[in-house]
Protein backbone atom coordinates (compact mmCIF):
# COMPACT_ATOMS: atom_id res chain seq x y z
CA UNK A 1 0.00 0.00 0.00
CA UNK A 2 1.39 3.53 -0.75
CA UNK A 3 -0.19 6.57 0.56
CA UNK A 4 0.12 10.04 -0.77
CA UNK A 5 -1.19 12.74 1.86
CA UNK A 6 -2.42 15.78 -0.23
CA UNK A 7 -2.24 18.78 1.30
CA UNK A 8 -4.45 21.54 -0.20
CA UNK A 9 -1.55 23.36 -2.61
CA UNK A 10 -3.99 26.31 -3.57
CA UNK A 11 -3.84 29.82 -2.16
CA UNK A 12 -7.24 29.96 0.07
CA UNK A 13 -8.12 33.18 2.20
CA UNK A 14 -5.92 35.40 0.96
CA UNK A 15 -2.83 33.04 2.33
CA UNK A 16 -0.63 29.97 1.16
CA UNK A 17 -0.05 28.39 4.24
CA UNK A 18 -3.47 28.17 5.67
CA UNK A 19 -2.86 24.26 5.86
CA UNK A 20 -0.35 24.01 7.68
CA UNK A 21 -2.02 22.53 10.57
CA UNK A 22 -3.46 19.91 8.44
CA UNK A 23 0.50 19.22 6.71
CA UNK A 24 1.79 18.65 10.54
CA UNK A 25 -0.92 16.28 11.31
CA UNK A 26 -0.16 14.15 8.04
CA UNK A 27 3.66 14.94 8.54
CA UNK A 28 3.45 13.13 11.59
CA UNK A 29 1.18 10.13 10.76
CA UNK A 30 3.44 9.31 7.76
CA UNK A 31 6.57 9.59 10.02
CA UNK A 32 4.78 7.09 12.00
CA UNK A 33 4.02 4.73 9.05
CA UNK A 34 7.14 4.99 7.84
CA UNK A 35 9.71 5.02 10.51
CA UNK A 36 7.58 3.44 13.27
CA UNK A 37 5.29 0.85 11.67
CA UNK A 38 4.38 -2.44 13.46
CA UNK A 39 3.81 -5.60 11.39
CA UNK A 40 0.36 -3.93 9.91
CA UNK A 41 2.48 -1.53 8.65
CA UNK A 42 5.51 -3.25 7.21
CA UNK A 43 4.14 -3.34 3.53
CA UNK A 44 2.59 0.55 3.47
CA UNK A 45 4.58 3.55 2.38
CA UNK A 46 3.77 7.37 2.90
CA UNK A 47 4.48 10.64 0.99
CA UNK A 48 3.15 14.21 1.80
CA UNK A 49 2.50 16.69 -1.20
CA UNK A 50 1.85 20.35 -0.64
CA UNK A 51 2.67 23.59 -1.65
CA UNK A 52 6.29 24.86 -1.54
CA UNK A 53 5.23 27.34 1.28
CA UNK A 54 3.99 25.33 3.64
CA UNK A 55 6.34 22.65 3.41
CA UNK A 56 9.35 25.16 4.03
CA UNK A 57 7.95 26.62 7.17
CA UNK A 58 9.75 25.67 10.25
CA UNK A 59 11.81 23.10 7.96
CA UNK A 60 14.55 23.21 10.86
CA UNK A 61 12.12 21.44 12.83
CA UNK A 62 11.30 18.88 10.18
CA UNK A 63 14.01 18.43 8.25
CA UNK A 64 14.25 14.58 9.41
CA UNK A 65 11.06 14.13 7.01
CA UNK A 66 12.15 15.52 4.25
CA UNK A 67 12.95 12.15 2.55
CA UNK A 68 8.96 11.38 2.01
CA UNK A 69 7.75 15.18 1.42
CA UNK A 70 6.74 16.07 -2.22
CA UNK A 71 6.73 19.88 -3.64
CA UNK A 72 5.36 20.73 -7.04
CA UNK A 73 7.99 21.18 -9.46
CA UNK A 74 8.45 24.91 -10.75
CA UNK A 75 6.63 25.35 -12.79
CA UNK A 76 3.21 23.87 -10.71
CA UNK A 77 4.78 26.38 -8.49
CA UNK A 78 4.57 29.21 -10.89
CA UNK A 79 0.75 27.90 -11.71
CA UNK A 80 0.28 27.54 -8.08
CA UNK A 81 1.06 31.47 -7.41
CA UNK A 82 -0.84 32.70 -11.07
CA UNK A 83 -3.85 30.90 -9.95
CA UNK A 84 -4.71 32.49 -6.37
CA UNK A 85 -7.16 35.38 -5.83
CA UNK A 86 -8.52 38.01 -2.98
CA UNK A 87 -10.32 35.51 -0.84
CA UNK A 88 -13.30 38.19 -1.03
CA UNK A 89 -14.45 37.79 -4.46
CA UNK A 90 -12.68 35.06 -6.82
CA UNK A 91 -10.53 33.27 -4.20
CA UNK A 92 -14.05 31.83 -2.30
CA UNK A 93 -15.50 30.75 -5.72
CA UNK A 94 -12.19 29.10 -7.24
CA UNK A 95 -12.40 27.12 -3.17
CA UNK A 96 -16.08 26.18 -4.16
CA UNK A 97 -14.70 25.04 -8.20
CA UNK A 98 -11.78 23.04 -6.20
CA UNK A 99 -14.99 21.69 -4.00
CA UNK A 100 -17.43 20.65 -6.60
CA UNK A 101 -16.23 21.02 -10.11
CA UNK A 102 -14.57 18.00 -11.89
CA UNK A 103 -14.15 19.03 -15.20
CA UNK A 104 -13.18 22.87 -14.42
CA UNK A 105 -9.33 23.99 -15.77
CA UNK A 106 -8.60 24.63 -11.57
CA UNK A 107 -9.12 21.63 -10.94
CA UNK A 108 -7.62 19.43 -13.81
CA UNK A 109 -4.59 21.62 -12.52
CA UNK A 110 -4.19 20.33 -9.99
CA UNK A 111 -5.24 16.60 -11.73
CA UNK A 112 -2.44 16.98 -13.98
CA UNK A 113 0.26 17.24 -10.65
CA UNK A 114 -1.27 14.12 -9.01
CA UNK A 115 -1.00 12.15 -12.24
CA UNK A 116 3.00 13.82 -12.49
CA UNK A 117 3.19 12.44 -8.90
CA UNK A 118 2.18 9.03 -10.11
CA UNK A 119 3.79 8.72 -12.95
CA UNK A 120 7.31 9.93 -11.84
CA UNK A 121 7.90 10.14 -8.30
CA UNK A 122 5.57 7.83 -6.10
CA UNK A 123 3.35 5.33 -7.64
CA UNK A 124 0.38 5.86 -4.75
CA UNK A 125 -2.44 3.38 -4.35
CA UNK A 126 -4.31 5.37 -1.62
CA UNK A 127 -4.56 9.67 -1.49
CA UNK A 128 -5.48 10.95 1.73
CA UNK A 129 -7.13 14.49 1.93
CA UNK A 130 -8.15 17.26 4.61
CA UNK A 131 -11.70 18.47 4.21
CA UNK A 132 -13.47 18.17 0.22
CA UNK A 133 -10.95 18.07 -2.99
CA UNK A 134 -12.41 17.38 -5.93
CA UNK A 135 -8.88 17.25 -8.08
CA UNK A 136 -8.64 14.12 -5.30
CA UNK A 137 -11.69 12.90 -6.39
CA UNK A 138 -10.88 12.99 -9.78
CA UNK A 139 -7.04 11.84 -9.61
CA UNK A 140 -8.21 8.78 -7.32
CA UNK A 141 -11.20 7.93 -9.84
CA UNK A 142 -8.50 8.18 -12.92
CA UNK A 143 -6.18 5.96 -11.49
CA UNK A 144 -8.81 3.50 -9.32
CA UNK A 145 -7.06 4.75 -5.94
CA UNK A 146 -8.78 4.26 -2.65
CA UNK A 147 -9.11 7.61 -0.57
CA UNK A 148 -9.73 8.80 2.84
CA UNK A 149 -11.00 12.08 3.94
CA UNK A 150 -9.62 13.83 7.30
CA UNK A 151 -11.48 16.64 9.09
CA UNK A 152 -11.46 17.97 12.75
CA UNK A 153 -13.95 15.25 14.62
CA UNK A 154 -17.21 17.25 15.91
CA UNK A 155 -15.84 17.95 19.19
CA UNK A 156 -14.08 20.66 20.98
CA UNK A 157 -11.98 21.08 23.77
CA UNK A 158 -12.44 20.29 27.03
CA UNK A 159 -13.35 17.29 24.63
CA UNK A 160 -10.75 14.73 23.80
CA UNK A 161 -8.54 15.75 20.44
CA UNK A 162 -9.73 13.30 18.13
CA UNK A 163 -10.23 13.32 13.67
CA UNK A 164 -12.78 12.25 11.54
CA UNK A 165 -11.41 9.09 8.95
CA UNK A 166 -13.65 8.56 6.48
CA UNK A 167 -14.16 6.62 3.06
CA UNK A 168 -16.95 9.13 1.48
CA UNK A 169 -16.01 12.51 2.55
CA UNK A 170 -16.32 15.24 5.38
CA UNK A 171 -19.32 16.94 6.83
CA UNK A 172 -21.95 16.33 5.09
CA UNK A 173 -20.85 14.49 2.38
CA UNK A 174 -19.36 11.65 5.28
CA UNK A 175 -20.99 8.14 4.62
CA UNK A 176 -22.89 8.57 8.16
CA UNK A 177 -24.63 11.32 6.52
CA UNK A 178 -25.95 8.93 3.77
CA UNK A 179 -26.63 6.38 6.14
CA UNK A 180 -30.20 5.50 7.62
CA UNK A 181 -30.50 5.18 11.32
CA UNK A 182 -31.43 1.81 11.13
CA UNK A 183 -28.53 0.54 10.07
CA UNK A 184 -26.84 1.15 13.07
CA UNK A 185 -29.84 0.26 15.09
CA UNK A 186 -29.27 -3.27 13.53
CA UNK A 187 -24.90 -3.60 14.33
CA UNK A 188 -24.63 -2.42 18.05
CA UNK A 189 -25.82 -2.04 21.38
CA UNK A 190 -25.40 2.06 22.20
CA UNK A 191 -23.52 3.00 25.43
CA UNK A 192 -25.02 4.86 28.14
CA UNK A 193 -24.53 8.47 27.58
CA UNK A 194 -24.50 9.11 30.97
CA UNK A 195 -21.29 6.88 31.09
CA UNK A 196 -19.58 9.52 29.08
CA UNK A 197 -17.91 12.40 30.92
CA UNK A 198 -16.65 9.78 32.95
CA UNK A 199 -15.01 7.46 30.16
CA UNK A 200 -13.88 10.59 28.48
CA UNK A 201 -11.97 11.73 31.32
CA UNK A 202 -10.56 8.15 31.79
CA UNK A 203 -8.42 9.07 28.47
CA UNK A 204 -7.12 12.27 29.75
CA UNK A 205 -3.82 12.60 30.87
CA UNK A 206 -3.52 12.40 34.19
CA UNK A 207 -2.65 16.06 36.28
CA UNK A 208 -2.41 17.35 33.59
CA UNK A 209 -6.88 17.35 32.47
CA UNK A 210 -7.95 15.31 35.03
CA UNK A 211 -11.51 15.51 36.18
CA UNK A 212 -11.86 18.01 34.11
CA UNK A 213 -14.71 17.02 31.75
CA UNK A 214 -17.17 15.91 35.02
CA UNK A 215 -16.20 19.06 36.99
CA UNK A 216 -16.93 21.21 34.42
CA UNK A 217 -20.28 19.98 33.81
CA UNK A 218 -21.18 21.56 37.30
CA UNK A 219 -19.07 24.42 36.73
CA UNK A 220 -21.30 27.75 38.14
CA UNK A 221 -22.73 29.80 35.50
CA UNK A 222 -22.44 33.64 35.89
CA UNK A 223 -25.15 35.78 36.66
CA UNK A 224 -26.12 36.49 33.22
CA UNK A 225 -26.72 33.43 32.26
CA UNK A 226 -28.40 32.09 35.91
CA UNK A 227 -30.77 34.82 35.10
CA UNK A 228 -31.39 33.69 31.71
CA UNK A 229 -31.95 30.18 32.80
CA UNK A 230 -34.16 31.08 36.12
CA UNK A 231 -36.46 32.71 33.50
CA UNK A 232 -39.59 30.08 33.19
CA UNK A 233 -40.05 28.55 29.76
CA UNK A 234 -37.64 26.57 27.77
CA UNK A 235 -33.99 27.21 26.40
CA UNK A 236 -32.73 26.80 23.06
CA UNK A 237 -29.14 27.18 22.16
CA UNK A 238 -28.34 27.92 18.25
CA UNK A 239 -24.59 28.24 17.60
CA UNK A 240 -23.45 30.51 14.92
CA UNK A 241 -21.13 29.38 12.11
CA UNK A 242 -18.90 31.08 9.77
CA UNK A 243 -20.05 32.31 6.35
CA UNK A 244 -16.91 31.07 4.20
CA UNK A 245 -16.59 27.97 6.22
CA UNK A 246 -17.30 25.03 3.99
CA UNK A 247 -19.51 23.56 6.41
CA UNK A 248 -22.13 26.99 5.28
CA UNK A 249 -21.11 27.01 1.77
CA UNK A 250 -21.80 23.37 1.10
CA UNK A 251 -24.02 21.66 3.86
CA UNK A 252 -25.97 24.23 4.33
CA UNK A 253 -29.39 24.87 3.00
CA UNK A 254 -28.81 28.36 3.83
CA UNK A 255 -27.38 31.03 1.70
CA UNK A 256 -26.52 33.36 4.55
CA UNK A 257 -25.97 32.80 8.28
CA UNK A 258 -28.27 35.86 8.90
CA UNK A 259 -31.10 33.06 6.60
CA UNK A 260 -30.16 30.53 8.89
CA UNK A 261 -30.74 32.39 12.26
CA UNK A 262 -33.92 33.65 10.83
CA UNK A 263 -35.22 30.10 10.40
CA UNK A 264 -34.04 29.26 13.80
CA UNK A 265 -34.51 31.69 16.30
CA UNK A 266 -37.92 32.89 14.96
CA UNK A 267 -39.92 29.86 14.74
CA UNK A 268 -38.14 28.89 18.40
CA UNK A 269 -39.16 32.33 19.29
CA UNK A 270 -43.04 31.54 18.33
CA UNK A 271 -43.02 28.12 20.44
CA UNK A 272 -42.34 30.19 23.48
CA UNK A 273 -38.57 29.30 24.28
CA UNK A 274 -36.07 31.70 25.12
CA UNK A 275 -32.98 31.05 22.76
CA UNK A 276 -29.15 31.97 23.38
CA UNK A 277 -26.88 33.16 20.12
CA UNK A 278 -23.48 31.62 20.68
CA UNK A 279 -21.57 33.81 18.22
CA UNK A 280 -18.41 31.22 16.54
CA UNK A 281 -15.15 32.38 17.95
CA UNK A 282 -13.34 32.10 15.26
CA UNK A 283 -15.15 34.96 13.33
CA UNK A 284 -13.43 37.77 14.99
CA UNK A 285 -9.82 36.04 13.72
CA UNK A 286 -11.03 35.64 10.58
CA UNK A 287 -12.23 39.48 11.06
CA UNK A 288 -13.83 41.41 7.46
CA UNK A 289 -16.90 40.04 5.79
CA UNK A 290 -16.83 36.83 8.10
CA UNK A 291 -16.90 38.78 10.98
CA UNK A 292 -19.27 41.81 9.86
CA UNK A 293 -21.59 38.58 8.69
CA UNK A 294 -21.75 37.89 12.24
CA UNK A 295 -22.32 41.25 13.98
CA UNK A 296 -25.23 41.35 11.59
CA UNK A 297 -27.12 38.51 13.14
CA UNK A 298 -26.29 39.13 16.65
CA UNK A 299 -27.32 42.50 16.57
CA UNK A 300 -30.37 41.83 14.75
CA UNK A 301 -31.37 40.27 17.71
CA UNK A 302 -29.34 41.54 20.85
CA UNK A 303 -32.01 43.82 22.05
CA UNK A 304 -34.69 41.15 21.96
CA UNK A 305 -35.63 40.52 25.32
CA UNK A 306 -35.97 36.64 25.03
CA UNK A 307 -33.01 36.39 23.21
CA UNK A 308 -29.64 35.92 25.28
CA UNK A 309 -26.16 36.64 22.86
CA UNK A 310 -23.20 35.06 24.20
CA UNK A 311 -20.52 38.16 24.22
CA UNK A 312 -17.64 37.37 21.97
CA UNK A 313 -15.17 37.23 25.43
CA UNK A 314 -18.26 34.94 27.70
CA UNK A 315 -16.57 32.61 30.31
CA UNK A 316 -15.51 29.10 28.29
CA UNK A 317 -15.94 27.56 31.73
CA UNK A 318 -19.85 28.32 31.37
CA UNK A 319 -20.24 26.18 28.06
CA UNK A 320 -20.71 22.89 29.51
CA UNK A 321 -22.90 23.48 31.89
CA UNK A 322 -25.09 25.74 29.70
CA UNK A 323 -24.81 22.95 26.99
CA UNK A 324 -26.19 20.49 29.45
CA UNK A 325 -28.99 22.67 30.95
CA UNK A 326 -30.39 23.93 27.91
CA UNK A 327 -33.62 22.22 26.61
CA UNK A 328 -32.74 22.07 22.93
CA UNK A 329 -29.33 22.90 20.34
CA UNK A 330 -30.57 23.83 17.04
CA UNK A 331 -27.09 24.25 14.51
CA UNK A 332 -26.76 24.44 10.78
CA UNK A 333 -23.93 21.37 11.34
CA UNK A 334 -21.76 22.97 14.13
CA UNK A 335 -19.59 20.36 16.55
CA UNK A 336 -21.73 22.09 19.06
CA UNK A 337 -24.45 19.81 18.18
CA UNK A 338 -22.35 16.63 18.82
CA UNK A 339 -21.49 17.71 22.22
CA UNK A 340 -24.38 18.56 23.16
CA UNK A 341 -25.74 14.97 21.92
CA UNK A 342 -22.84 13.21 23.62
CA UNK A 343 -24.10 15.02 26.87
CA UNK A 344 -27.55 13.64 26.19
CA UNK A 345 -29.51 17.13 24.88
CA UNK A 346 -31.62 17.26 22.14
CA UNK A 347 -30.44 18.34 18.47
CA UNK A 348 -31.63 19.61 15.66
CA UNK A 349 -29.55 19.54 12.41
CA UNK A 350 -30.60 22.41 10.15
CA UNK A 351 -27.93 21.42 7.22
CA UNK A 352 -25.99 17.75 6.53
CA UNK A 353 -23.79 16.47 9.29
CA UNK A 354 -21.35 13.92 9.91
CA UNK A 355 -23.06 12.74 12.92
CA UNK A 356 -26.40 13.29 11.33
CA UNK A 357 -27.69 10.06 9.61
CA UNK A 358 -31.06 10.00 8.03
CA UNK A 359 -34.00 9.80 10.38
CA UNK A 360 -31.39 9.97 13.08
CA UNK A 361 -32.46 13.58 14.28
CA UNK A 362 -35.44 15.28 14.31
CA UNK A 363 -36.20 18.04 11.98
CA UNK A 364 -37.02 21.11 14.51
CA UNK A 365 -41.09 20.95 14.15
CA UNK A 366 -40.37 17.34 15.25
CA UNK A 367 -37.79 18.34 18.25
CA UNK A 368 -40.57 20.62 19.49
CA UNK A 369 -43.31 18.40 19.26
CA UNK A 370 -41.25 15.91 21.65
CA UNK A 371 -42.11 18.55 24.23
CA UNK A 372 -45.67 16.47 24.38
CA UNK A 373 -44.96 13.81 22.93
CA UNK A 374 -42.97 11.20 25.13
CA UNK A 375 -43.09 8.07 22.41
CA UNK A 376 -41.36 10.66 19.95
CA UNK A 377 -39.17 12.06 22.44
CA UNK A 378 -37.95 8.80 23.44
CA UNK A 379 -37.29 7.59 20.60
CA UNK A 380 -34.83 10.45 18.99
CA UNK A 381 -33.52 9.88 22.67
CA UNK A 382 -32.28 6.43 21.90
CA UNK A 383 -31.23 7.48 18.51
CA UNK A 384 -29.03 10.23 20.06
CA UNK A 385 -27.37 6.94 21.84
CA UNK A 386 -26.77 4.73 18.73
CA UNK A 387 -25.34 7.69 16.85
CA UNK A 388 -22.72 8.95 19.64
CA UNK A 389 -21.94 5.29 20.30
CA UNK A 390 -20.83 4.52 16.41
CA UNK A 391 -18.73 7.97 15.94
CA UNK A 392 -17.02 7.58 19.11
CA UNK A 393 -16.31 4.03 18.39
CA UNK A 394 -15.05 4.10 14.86
CA UNK A 395 -15.44 7.67 12.90
CA UNK A 396 -13.69 10.00 15.74
CA UNK A 397 -10.68 8.05 16.59
CA UNK A 398 -8.71 9.64 19.07
CA UNK A 399 -5.18 11.30 18.24
CA UNK A 400 -3.38 8.53 19.23
CA UNK A 401 -1.72 5.70 16.54
CA UNK A 402 -3.36 7.51 13.39
CA UNK A 403 -0.95 5.52 10.97
CA UNK A 404 -2.21 2.38 12.08
CA UNK A 405 -5.66 3.69 12.67
CA UNK A 406 -5.66 4.76 8.67
CA UNK A 407 -4.38 1.59 7.35
CA UNK A 408 -7.04 -0.92 9.26
CA UNK A 409 -9.68 1.51 8.07
CA UNK A 410 -8.32 0.96 4.29
CA UNK A 411 -7.93 -2.54 4.43
CA UNK A 412 -11.82 -2.83 5.49
CA UNK A 413 -12.98 -0.25 2.78
CA UNK A 414 -10.54 -1.96 0.26
CA UNK A 415 -12.75 -5.05 0.58
CA UNK A 416 -15.97 -2.89 -0.31
CA UNK A 417 -15.78 -1.16 -3.30
CA UNK A 418 -19.59 -0.49 -3.29
CA UNK A 419 -18.85 1.96 -0.12
CA UNK A 420 -22.66 3.54 -0.48
CA UNK A 421 -23.66 -0.30 0.28
CA UNK A 422 -22.71 0.19 3.91
CA UNK A 423 -21.32 -3.28 3.69
CA UNK A 424 -17.91 -2.27 5.72
CA UNK A 425 -19.88 -0.35 8.80
CA UNK A 426 -20.34 -3.93 10.87
CA UNK A 427 -16.56 -5.19 9.88
CA UNK A 428 -15.72 -1.49 11.25
CA UNK A 429 -16.96 -2.26 14.44
CA UNK A 430 -15.66 -5.34 14.91
CA UNK A 431 -12.09 -4.65 13.16
CA UNK A 432 -11.51 -0.77 15.01
CA UNK A 433 -13.79 0.54 17.46
CA UNK A 434 -12.28 2.01 20.34
CA UNK A 435 -8.65 0.98 19.94
CA UNK A 436 -7.49 4.30 20.31
CA UNK A 437 -9.23 4.53 23.85
CA UNK A 438 -7.08 3.04 27.11
CA UNK A 439 -11.00 1.50 27.85
CA UNK A 440 -11.02 -0.56 24.59
CA UNK A 441 -11.86 -3.69 25.98
CA UNK A 442 -14.58 -2.50 28.37
CA UNK A 443 -16.15 -0.44 26.00
CA UNK A 444 -16.34 -3.11 22.80
CA UNK A 445 -18.24 -5.24 25.67
CA UNK A 446 -20.63 -2.27 25.93
CA UNK A 447 -21.70 -2.14 23.02
CA UNK A 448 -21.80 -5.78 22.15
CA UNK A 449 -18.18 -6.57 19.94
CA UNK A 450 -15.62 -9.26 20.66
CA UNK A 451 -12.78 -8.08 22.77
Amino acid sequence: MKILFYVEPHGLRDSFTSHKMPFDQFRAIAREINYFGDEILQDVEARVFSNHFVSTVGFDANYEDWPFILQPTLAEQEMIEDTARMWMGQGIKDWITLMTEPQSPLTQAYVDILRRIKETEFDFDVIVCWGESMPVREAAREFGAQVAFFELASMRAPFLKSLLIDPMGVNGSASIADMEIGQLREILKPLHLRLLPMLLNEEMAIGVQNTVIPNALFHPMGQAMRAFFDRPGRKALVPLQLADDANQILYSDFDTVEAFAAATVEPLLQAGFHVILKPHPHALLRGGYVMNEQRKVIEKYRKQSEILVLEENSDPNEYLPMLKAVDLVVTNNSSVGFEALMLETPVVVMGRACYAPKGGLPSLTEAIRCFVDAELDAQFKQNRRYIATYMLACAFPLQRRLGLELVKRLKIWREHPQLEEFGWVREMLEGVAWDTWGQRDFLRKAIGVAV
